[in-house]
């Protein structure tokens, strides 16, 4: 999925979604991505392209697990 798909989807969306047996959960305000998991970890990024390539969810950067969670 493209850079701005993902970014269209996450300002409609607040998505939650399991993988590797934890939760996750990231939603948007203002250009901010606000991400949270089921062991109570929670880490702001600014922008969609510092989500897509720091959030580690599972040892994976977020964008290499898109296809998997959508």
């Amino acid at each position: 999925m493209d850079r701005k798909k993902v970014e269209q989807w996450l300002l409609v969306n607040e998505p939650a979604f399991q993988y590797g047996g934890k939760q996750y959960s990231v939603c948007s305000v203002d250009g901010m991505y606000y991400t949270w998991n089921s062991d109570g970890e929670e880490e702001d990024f600014s922008g969609v392209d510092n989500l897509l390539d720091n959030w580690m969810v599972g040892g994976k950067r977020f964008k290499d697990i898109l296809d998997e969670i959508m």
